[in-house]
């Protein structure tokens, strides 16, 4: 499990878990180089049907609300590297 002050990518300070699910977990994160609150999904697994379950999700809230979309950013490492 992340302690909720690591950083993730050196950018993103992960401030309160918000929701657990069955192949992800979402945190209320600060961005530092934005300088704004954000919401980060870890994804607990790395198999190909998780990221396009993921990417379905990104394509359906955006394709469903105009005025606000999401900014999909990936990256890769493990717990320790966090």
């Amino acid at each position: 499990m992340l302690e909720l002050q690591e950083p993730i990518s050196g950018r993103f300070r992960l401030q309160q878990r918000l929701h657990r699910g069955g192949m992800s977990d979402v945190y209320r994160a600060y961005d530092e180089l934005l300088q704004c609150y954000v919401a980060i999904k870890l994804v607990s697994n790395d198999q190909p049907e998780s990221r396009q379950r993921l990417l379905s999700e990104i394509q359906t809230f955006n394709s469903n609300s105009p005025s606000f979309k999401w900014k999909y950013e990936s990256a890769f490492f493990s717990a320790s590297q966090a």
